[in-house]
């Protein structure tokens, strides 16, 4: 698992992939909001912007593509966001111009999104 921490302001969102073993480019999004614990992101309003800020929050260029319906295996836990809508330049979610959460969510884990970033990495 990859994961990397960024904090734009007091709050803090740790994400990372989860989902293929010894694959750090694909998985399902989960996020730890403030250091409350691993959750999911709602599919609804998911987009491949979103999945760009995602995949630059973890150091890679950009996202290749993204899944929605737990194409990854469901998560646990908590659902932290729903209606993410980025424009693709931020640099963290917490960012984006409009999302429910934390923990606004009429989901359930059936919904959890998962992208693919692009394998080139901004740090390479």
């Amino acid at each position: 698992m990859f994961s990397l921490l960024f904090s734009p302001t007091a709050k803090t969102l740790a994400t990372r992939l989860v989902g293929v073993a010894g694959d750090n480019t694909q998985g399902r999004v989960e996020v730890n909001y403030n250091g409350q614990g691993w959750g999911t992101i709602c599919q609804n309003a998911w987009s491949l912007n979103n999945s760009d800020v995602v995949c630059k929050m973890l150091g890679f260029n950009s996202a290749d593509s993204f899944t929605t319906g737990s194409s990854y295996g469901s998560g646990l836990g908590r659902i932290w966001f729903d209606n993410v809508r980025c424009n693709g330049r931020e640099s963290n979610l917490l960012d984006c111009f409009s999302y429910n959460g934390p923990l606004v969510s009429s989901c359930d884990h059936s919904m959890d999104v998962g992208v693919t970033c692009s394998c080139k990495s901004l740090h390479m």
